[in-house]
Order: structure tokens, then sequence, then C-alpha cells
């Protein structure tokens, strides 16, 4: 939301940038001619910082101190700086140590000078902090280290530069500066943007390398969650984070832009103030920056351009659904001020040609959804892109001649064909699985034709023979009100003349697929397990799920759960009338979305369902992040019936099955408020269930042995 008096915080791009050369010893250099621009270090700043987020973590930890000693060690590897503060109970820090991977691993020892205290690091690769003295009031150690996820160095080819760190230098210690200065609005990218709108990195670089675009949010007044976590510990330590569920008051955001050569920044002022920014990108001129601005319903979108030199700007054209508008990356510039655009606003998500002059050609058309832009050859004006042409459980790669109107099918076999291309898209490596084949990984030139199979699996394949899997059937089940996409897993020997017992897997969510022509390596042998136990195993997709058209998948809209309910206990009611199914013995699992979908099947298909698995569940609407829910629900004083009327938090006094509800106390993504209030729900009508609760584990739960174990204890039991 772009206006004039929000709250500017005290973080200047341009001083963390100039400061991150400055720590490092480095003179910041811009306006070397394009050759030797790309060995300059301020394009080399450039390029990393654009991969930062991807190769460095930056930990913010605290250890409490009352008198005494205090030791803390860590592990050292592959970090490359490390930031201790001793902070009083008064919130008054005092910096005790900053120092680069190269001080703290050659220097003995190194004695702070004056109190509160003194420390020293060893020389090991894991560096030990000691604290000494007798503090008159409790004390707060608080370490900040960024960490390479992975070997940068070789990456780095110049040699114009003395520190050999160079990633860390432009990347990571820009990204520590940030967080240490202002870390509520870090973790805002990291946590609602990144989740909801896929936003992980808040800059932008032009193509020369001399302005920088940037987010800066105001979160003021979004309120805080918080966790407790234990991890072996006598006290916990609380987690606490801006988190704007449905209905509640968002950070305001605004984006900036900083000229690196006149050390200016300019703020983009916007005619229309927008809840979300969720895009920002530069053109090809690299005084042209566009921006993605959305209302809070997100079913109105403006596409923005921005001049560089002055920050001006206008909507080049505009967007309205209504229902809503899924946020993509599939925004690719052409030269000559051209750019691929795709939208659902024809009811298929299609290709555009658009122009910055306003002008618009549509380059794909059909009753399928183009579910990938894969790449423009600009040589040969050719673009790349996956789609659902084959069916909507098949991906197939295409390519379109811009020139011809020509396009020609390149995958050669159903199923799912997944691409990365080269950088200049003269070859791409296909990944190619469908139901019962494992991947096989081959290359190819651009026009599809085979250069050699890099990896075919077939010493897997053979291997997998010994434990005589179950073929994986893919199907369509046809109700009174729409067709379904589904498939089964049968146990070996099946006999159709026997009564078996039914376990359906979901998660149901909009946009999503579980149903899908491709080998599934995980819960795939899971299921494979089950089977050889004597259960069948299927999965259906419901209305709300992609690949069918944006109406099929848009129909949920305001009713989050209602029909996807509908579907699934049509779908069970299918199955249970088949002559091999034991329609008293259907149970059904699910996790996150899935987790919500089991739990209004066993309370609103109670006579259907024996028995339900929620993992991880959302219940309440209410208690998840608004641009999620919002985007589908609206908000809650828009549309409390909508909340109410699909929270299985309200249907509770329906259930009449066995119910297992699991959820890790540490998920920041679907927070265990949930479960603890369906808790209180079920004890308050007097239900029983089983609830099994994993400390400290995120919505990962990576303890996954053990889980599977207890979910597979409670069907064999139950079921």
């Amino acid at each position: 939301m772009a206006t004039s008096n929000s709250r500017d915080f005290d973080l200047d791009v341009g001083e963390i940038i100039e400061e991150a050369y400055e720590r490092c010893g480095l003179e910041m250099r811009t306006g070397y001619d394009a050759k030797t621009a790309r060995r300059s270090l301020n394009l080399m700043f450039a390029d990393w910082a654009n991969r930062g987020l991807n190769m460095w973590t930056v930990t913010q930890d605290t250890k409490s101190i009352t008198s005494g000693t205090a030791t803390y060690s860590f592990d050292a590897t592959h970090v490359d700086l490390l930031e201790v503060v001793l902070r009083n109970s008064s919130g008054t820090d005092f910096t005790l140590s900053q120092m680069s991977r190269s001080e703290y691993l050659t220097i003995p020892n190194k004695a702070s000078s004056g109190q509160p205290s003194q420390y020293f690091f060893d020389r090991q690769v894991t560096p030990t902090i000691t604290l000494w003295s007798t503090p008159d009031a409790s004390y707060t150690l608080v370490y900040y280290y960024v960490r390479r996820i992975q070997d940068a160095d070789t990456l780095v080819n110049t040699t114009d530069t003395p520190f050999r760190f160079l990633p860390c230098m432009v990347a990571g210690l820009a990204y520590y500066l940030a967080m240490k200065r202002a870390p509520e609005r870090v973790q805002l990218l990291k946590a609602v943007y990144e989740e909801e709108f896929q936003l992980v990195k808040g800059f932008e670089w032009s193509s020369n390398g001399e302005i920088i675009a940037y987010y800066k949010f105001d979160e003021s007044h979004v309120k805080e969650f918080s966790m407790d976590k234990f991890n072996g510990n006598l006290y916990p330590t609380q987690e606490v984070f801006k988190y704007p569920k449905a209905g509640e008051a968002n950070s305001t955001v605004n984006i900036y832009l900083y000229n690196l050569n006149k050390k200016e920044k300019s703020l983009i002022y916007t005619e229309v103030d927008y809840e979300y920014i969720p895009r920002i990108k530069w053109s090809k001129d690299p005084n042209i920056l566009t921006m993605i601005g959305l209302n809070r319903h997100q079913n109105k979108l403006d596409f923005i351009t921005v001049n560089a030199h002055d920050a001006s700007n206008n909507i080049l054209f505009s967007e309205k659904d209504k229902y809503y508008i899924d946020i993509n990356d599939n925004l690719t510039f052409l030269p000559n001020n051209f750019f691929i655009w795709t939208s659902e606003k024809k009811g298929y998500n299609h290709i555009y040609l658009k122009g910055l002059d306003g002008s618009e050609e549509q380059l794909t058309k059909g009753s399928w959804e183009v579910t990938s832009f894969d790449g423009l050859d600009s040589d040969k004006m050719q673009i790349y892109f996956r789609s659902t042409e084959d069916g909507s459980v098949n991906r197939s790669l295409y390519m379109l001649d811009l020139e011809t109107g020509k396009r020609e099918k390149l995958s050669t076999q159903n199923g799912t064909n997944s691409v990365k291309f080269s950088k200049g898209l003269k070859y791409y490596i296909n990944t190619y699985s469908n139901a019962n084949t494992p991947s096989v990984y081959s290359l190819h030139k651009a026009d599809g034709s085979l250069v050699k199979i890099i990896e075919d699996n077939t010493e897997f394949t053979s291997k997998m023979k010994d434990y005589n899997l179950s073929q994986k059937e893919i199907f369509t089940i046809y109700t009174e009100k729409t067709d379904l996409n589904a498939w089964i897993i049968k146990p070996p020997n099946f006999d159709e003349n026997k009564k078996y017992p039914l376990l359906m897997f979901l998660y149901g969510g909009p946009g999503s697929q579980k149903v899908l022509n491709r080998y599934d390596g995980t819960n795939f042998y899971w299921f494979q397990m089950l089977a050889q136990k004597g259960y069948v195993v299927a999965c259906v997709d419901n209305r709300g799920t992609g690949g069918k058209g944006s109406e099929f998948k848009k129909m949920t809209y305001k009713e989050l759960g209602k029909y996807e309910t509908i579907d699934q206990i049509d779908a069970a009611k299918y199955f249970g009338n088949l002559e091999y199914i034991d329609k008293n013995r259907i149970g059904i699992q699910g996790w996150s979305y899935g987790g919500y979908m089991s739990s209004l099947a066993i309370t609103k298909g109670a006579d259907v369902f024996k028995l339900a698995v929620a993992i991880a569940p959302v219940t309440n609407w209410r208690y998840y992040d608004n641009i999620y829910t919002e985007r589908y629900m609206q908000t809650p004083q828009e549309n409390s019936k909508g909340y109410d009327d699909n929270s299985p938090i309200n249907h509770v006094e329906k259930l009449k099955g066995k119910y297992l509800l699991i959820h890790g106390t540490a998920d920041d993504n679907v927070h265990v408020q949930n479960t603890y209030e369906m808790t209180s729900a079920l004890v308050r009508a007097n239900k029983q269930f089983d609830l099994f609760v994993y400390p400290d584990k995120n919505h990962g739960i990576y303890s996954r042995f053990h889980l599977y174990t207890k979910i597979t204890s409670f069907i064999e039991e139950n079921l």
C-alpha cells in the first residue's frame, strides 16, 4: 500500500550495500563498461544478491545468562561472519565481537575491552564463546552468524578481489545486516509473503546493476503470534513473530529505488493504495521497472510500469476476476519492449504476448491449461511451455513459433515431463515418469531430438520387481455433479470376489493435483505397504483442484471445504458400491489442507467414513493467514457463514468414527492452535478421539518413520 505518510523504517538499502563493501575492505565500484562490468564487484554483487537467499542463512539465537560463566558452542563449518551481542534486562546491547571467519579461526583468543563481560574464541572448527563475570542482573547472549549453504567459492571467477568470501560480502552480509537492523521485516518475507506469494527475495537489480528496487514493510499494526520451543531445555524459548490472520491488519508495503551512482533513494508513489505488491521485475530496459499490485480480495490486478529515473509510474493494464487471481512467475521480457504474460481471464490459463505500448495478442488457445512457461528463444522467436493438452493428469512440452504460429509437441510419451533448459535454450534436460515408471532423465536439443539418456533407472526398476508392487491405475469417477480424476492401488494377488477395506488419501486444496500421471517416490511405497497388508488405497481430486480450467478450480470460492467434502463423500460412496470394497471399512487420511479435508469427511461424512487421520489440519479458517484465506474466502467479517459452515471445529458433534489428530507444536504454518482448539471442541462435545503431538516439530514433522508407524498402527487397529 503506497502512502506518503507510512512509517519509514531506519533501514537504508544503500547504506547496507556500502557497509557490506566497507566491512570487507573493498571499494564499491560502478560505471564500468559492459565487458569490465561483468568482472566488477558491482555486478558480482548484483549476481550474488540475486542468489543470496538461496545460498546463505542468517541465524539469530539467544542464551540466558544469570551469573558466573556461560559457554556457547556452535558448528563453524562454512560460517563466514559472526557477531555476538550481550543484551541486558533493559534491552541495551553491548557488542562483544564482530569478526569474519578468518579472524575467529586464526586468533587464539581475544578479550573484549571493558565490562560487562569478557570472551574468547578458540581455534577449533567448533568455536566456543565463554563469558565470565557476575552481572548485577540477568543478561542475554545474542549471536548472529551467516552460514554458507552450498560451496559458492568455486562459482566466483574473478582476480580483482582480495576477499575470498565474495558471496558472503555481497549477499549474505547485506542480508545479515538487514535482518539485524529490522528482523521483523525480513521475517515477513520468509513467512506470509514467502508462503502465499512464493516471494523469498525482497529486491531486484536493474540489468546494468546501477539501481536496486526493494521492498519496505511497516508491520507496526500487525499482531504477533508466539510459540514455545523446549528443545530439551529446562525453560522454553519463545518465538514471537508477526502473523496477520484472516480479517486482521496487514503490513503496509512500499517499493523503493536506490541509485548506486547517485546514492539516492526514491519511493514509488502509486495512485492506488495496494494491499499487496507480490511481484516486482525489471524489463530489458534498465530504466523500466514493472510492479504487480493487488487489492485485498486479490481479484483485481494492476500491471504497473515505473520510470527508474524519477519513480513516476502508470498502470499499463488491469485484470479483474469474479473469484480471485493467482500470482505466478511466468512474466518474461522480450527485446523491443514486448513480454510474455499468462492469464486465466478466458477460462483457462494461456499465454499472451503483450507490449509496453498496451498491445496484446493471445498465443495459445483451447480447453486446456498452460501449466508452465519454460522459456523464450528471442533469436528464433520461439517459446516453450508445458500444458495439459494431453489430458489434465499429463504434462507435455510444446514449442510455439511466434513468427509462423506453428505449435509443435516435443514430448514423445504421455505422463509427466519436467524440463530444465540450458541458459541459451539450445538444450534441455527432460525428466519423464508416469504412474508406474520411475524417472527417466534425458538430454535433448531444443527441437526435441534426443542427445542421450542420462539415467533410465533400469537397475532401480529391476530391484523393485522383487517387492511385488501393485500397479497404480488412473481413471475417472462420474458423479451426478461432476467428473473427478482418481487413482487406485489394489493389493497384490487381488481377488475381485473378496471385500477389502479402503483408505482414501487426499489433499484437495485450491489448484492442487494429487492425481497425476507421474511416479510418486515418497508416499507411493507406504501405499504399496498398505496394499500388501490387504488395503485398497485410492485418491480423488475434488472440485477446486487444478488442471481443468478456472471454473472447476474456483467454484469453491467463499465456501472452502463445502464442495470438496461433497465430492469426497460421493467418491467414497462410489467405491463403497464396488463389489470388492467393504463400504463399512472406508477411511481417509490427509496432511495440512488434506488434514482439514479428512476432518470434515469424518464429521460431515460420519455415516460414510469409519476412520480419519488428520495431520497438521486447519480446523478453523479464522486461525490461518489472511493472504491465503481471504483469497478464497474474503474476510470473516464479510463471509462469516462461509467460515463457520466449513470449519471442522463447528462439526465435532457429528463425529462417530475413529479420529487421529496429529500436530507439531512448532508448526509456524498451520499453527498448533488449530489442533488445540479442535481438541477443546471435541472434549466439550464429549467425543472420544486420539491425539498425538510432536514437540518442537514444524509443519513437516520430520520424524517420519515414527509418524508413519503411528498412522499405520492406527489404521490396522481401526479399519
